[in-house]
């Protein structure tokens, strides 16, 4: 069965490491989370759709976990399924997204 594309590009422009994968803007998207690290020149946004699904992702110089990021897309897994994966968490990422998912679960 078919299960349809999944868009991914991956470049290097003037020394800085640009990924998107998924779906980044369409109707689809409704929430996002972001995250950013001046010091270490970081920067992740994870695109959900209205089910808390992650959808799409865009990553700035760190692309250890762009697998995990794809994996989970094409599985259609909640984004909170990083939470879970050790190669997802770091000082940039996991902070932040573990405290917005607290935040989320709290509001609901």
């Amino acid at each position: 069965e078919y299960e349809g594309n999944l868009r991914m590009n991956v470049s290097t422009i003037f020394g800085v490491i640009l990924a998107s994968v998924g779906d980044l803007g369409s109707t689809r998207v409704k929430e996002t989370w972001v995250t950013q690290s001046e010091q270490s020149q970081v920067y992740r946004k994870l695109c959900l759709d209205e089910k808390g699904t992650l959808v799409g992702a865009v990553l700035i110089n760190r692309m250890e976990d762009i697998g995990v990021i794809q994996g989970i897309i094409r599985a259609r897994k909640s984004a909170e399924s990083l939470l879970a994966d050790a190669a997802w968490k770091s000082h940039v990422s996991n902070d932040y997204f573990l405290q917005h998912s607290r935040a989320k679960q709290f509001q609901s």
